[in-house]
């Protein structure tokens, strides 16, 4: 996904760009599959991620019109927890930063709205009217086949066997040659971890389960919703066309190894997934699941993404580590990644972004959300 966001960011530029993939994309052995993913601008992460989100969701709508693809659907978004909870307090406080629209709901109104939804006493709602959610490998393709009529040249199944820099460029080795480039971005998710110097930041890679239940009555009319259960089960649920839900926790699974992860759902696996949506959809919610499928986030100490040099070259670059939620911003950061490589001043600071807050051999915390962190901004 990043890959294809910066080739074509790179070649609407003007810039010569070869993408490698060592599979063919779209696939489902990284991050960018799965359907759908969520798109939201009232970030429970931090209020620095709004500007950034806005111009993503411009990008995507924009590439949809030219791709002639439904990229997004637009379903709203409900955040629903307790009022002093890690998410609501989060986005109610990227709401009031930068004046986002916004409802709040208690939970009598959000039953009353929403039958299929039997949010606990005591919870509240913040429902976004402009969240959706995007159609995961469409928007891969899309992204490509943008890339390809801007001029950039995609090889498939040649995987990138390893890089040495040398004056003015890098010469990489693939599993068919040798190419030569004045840089090379690396965007290859969960197997960043590979790299030393990354993986000395304290990278993990995790494995989370994602899967999709039928529901009684058509899920057309439902939001994209996420729910703090507790501080440490995030549950997220989107709708699908017709009459069934994507659901899965947000972080809490076991770490893993890309190439040796286990991509079969187990018992234990959909059980606490099955229990929470259980319990927010009660009368509506059908089991046991239809279909399921593996997601592996690969997570930075601090849940923020990296977009930086590799620690230690030139002219090698980082654009990866999205700890769980980056699709939604691809278009934007393949333009802050252009901005770098051509030496154009990126638009936000990248700061927040850099491997120099990273401590070496710091590790992440391993909670759903860190609630003193979020408060007090990055590092």
């Amino acid at each position: 996904m990043n890959g294809a966001a910066a080739a074509r960011a790179l070649a609407h530029r003007g810039t010569n760009v070869i993408g490698f993939d060592r599979y063919t994309p779209p696939h489902a052995l990284g991050s960018s599959h799965g359907e759908t993913r969520i798109l939201r601008t009232a970030y429970f992460e931090h209020p620095m991620y709004v500007p950034l989100v806005q111009d993503a969701l411009g990008r995507w709508l924009s590439l949809a019109r030219t791709s002639g693809r439904a990229l997004f659907r637009q379903t709203g978004g409900l955040s629903i927890g307790d009022a002093d909870g890690a998410l609501v307090s989060g986005v109610i406080k990227s709401i009031n930063t930068h004046g986002l629209p916004h409802e709040v709901l208690p939970a009598r109104d959000l039953r009353s709205r929403y039958p299929a939804l039997q949010p606990p006493p005591g919870a509240i709602g913040v429902l976004e009217p402009d969240a959706g959610a995007l159609a995961a490998e469409d928007c891969v393709v899309a992204l490509l086949e943008d890339a390809s009529s801007a001029g950039a040249t995609l090889r498939f199944d040649e995987a990138v066997t390893g890089w040495r820099e040398q004056k003015g460029g890098v010469l990489i080795e693939t599993s068919r040659g040798t190419t030569e480039t004045d840089a090379l971005v690396l965007c290859v998710g969960p197997w960043l971890s590979r790299f030393a110097a990354v993986r000395e930041l304290g990278l993990t890679v995790e494995r989370q389960v994602v899967f999709w239940y039928a529901l009684e009555g058509a899920a057309d009319g439902l939001p994209v919703v996420i729910w703090e259960a507790s501080e440490d089960a995030l549950l997220y649920a989107i709708p699908g066309p017709g009459s069934r839900v994507k659901a899965a926790l947000h972080h809490g699974g076991e770490l893993v190894h890309p190439d040796t992860v286990d991509r079969v759902a187990s018992e234990v696996d959909e059980a606490r997934v099955a229990e929470l949506l259980g319990r927010l959809m009660p009368q509506a919610l059908r089991r046991p699941a239809v279909a399921h499928s593996v997601c592996l986030y690969t997570n930075t100490p601090d849940w923020d993404f990296l977009l930086d040099r590799m620690p230690g070259e030139e002219h090698v670059y980082i654009m990866s580590a999205c700890s769980g939620h980056g699709f939604k911003f691809a278009p934007a950061m393949g333009e802050l990644i252009a901005d770098l490589i051509l030496d154009e001043r990126p638009r936000p600071d990248l700061e927040p972004f850099q491997t120099k807050r990273l401590r070496p051999n710091q590790r992440a915390v391993g909670r759903t959300i860190d609630k003193n962190w979020r408060q007090a901004g990055p590092a």
